[in-house]
């Protein structure tokens, strides 16, 4: 029997004795030959039997556990193993082949396919052995016909026959007898055990062909083995876990914003009536403000809009109050 790692381990231990408790045993636990420092409890079942239990760690291989107490000397091993060690690996996606499989199975699970033919079929001869137990049944039409036979007197006649016509009469009687030869009965009997023997191979392949399920099984051994591709994947993913790296790179613009440091009134008229692309095409965009030059510390400034109706004045005029950037 194995055991999992991490698995409770519980044994039982005969000691002869009664009333004997965990700490009158010596313990040594060990897994693949070396100490181990699980704890190992042993307590009292009844009649000088007692009850030994340890839990054991990540570890596998073989755990040995000795206990000694007066004159018992005990041990015991255990095989702990993962389960998970030893499922197959490089196979197809769950599932692939379920219904192949169910085939199989079902071609399993109907076993008269494979029977032998050639035989008669149920109740071929029930005619022929009723009439056959008929016949046995009527032992009379058996009975010899003796009407022919000598009367009493003539039977009494052959009370005084000789020792010699008995041999004369046995003899002749043996002569006509015909028995099979040696080599008759030996032919014979080669017959029915070839017969015999024949069927019994017969059986016997159908019966290996149902022992090997295996010749049913999918090869699977061309399929992609798993973890083929988990590189590529991995860097993918990687890749993707770095946004930063498609960023716009912004290091020199707080540089480029700051030399523009002034500004004067010309350069925002020209830069506000150039905005105009995209407005009303009937309206003209006029700055305005009370200084010739405006520099970076936030000095506003006006904007109107003038639909032309009237020269030299700004008809309809939308003030907008604007500040020069930092």
């Amino acid at each position: 029997m194995s055991y999992q790692p991490n698995e409770s381990i519980t044994d039982v231990l005969y000691h002869g004795d009664t009333g004997k408790v965990n700490g009158d045993f010596t313990k040594r636990l060990y897994l693949d030959g070396v100490t181990n420092d699980a704890t190992v409890t042993i307590t009292e079942i009844a009649n000088g039997y007692y009850k030994v239990q340890f839990t054991t760690d990540d570890g596998e291989g073989v755990w040995a556990l000795a206990v000694e107490e007066g004159t018992l000397k005990w041990e015991e091993s255990y095989l702990v193993q993962d389960p998970a060690d030893y499922k197959a690996t490089g196979f197809s996606v769950p599932n692939e082949y379920d219904a192949v499989i169910a085939a199989l199975q079902a071609d399993l699970d109907n076993p008269s396919q494979y029977k032998a033919t050639g035989f008669s079929v149920p109740n071929e001869y029930d005619t022929v052995i009723a009439a056959l137990q008929t016949d046995l049944d009527n032992p009379a039409q058996y009975k010899a016909n003796v009407s022919a036979l000598a009367l009493e007197a003539t039977v009494a006649a052959l009370n005084n026959i000789s020792s010699a016509n008995v041999t004369t009469a046995c003899t002749s009687s043996l002569n006509t007898y015909d028995p099979p030869t040696r080599a008759e009965a030996t032919t014979d009997k080669n017959a029915i055990i070839t017969e015999v023997d024949a069927n019994e191979t017969k059986i016997d392949a159908v019966q290996a062909d149902l022992d090997n399920p295996n010749q049913y099984k999918a090869d699977v051994s061309g399929l992609a083995p798993s973890g083929e591709y988990d590189s590529e994947l991995a860097a993918i993913q990687a890749d993707l876990d770095d946004p930063a790296q498609y960023k716009a790179n912004v290091a020199n613009l707080d540089a480029a914003v700051s030399s523009r440091s002034s500004h004067t009134a010309a350069n925002v008229n020209s830069a506000v009536e150039a905005g105009q692309v995209g407005q009303d095409a009937s309206k003209t965009r006029k700055f305005v403000s009370n200084r010739a030059e405006l520099d970076n510390d936030n000095d506003t400034y006006d904007i109107y809009e003038d639909d032309g109706s009237t020269p030299g004045a700004y008809t309809g005029a939308q003030t907008t109050t604007s500040r020069v950037p930092d």
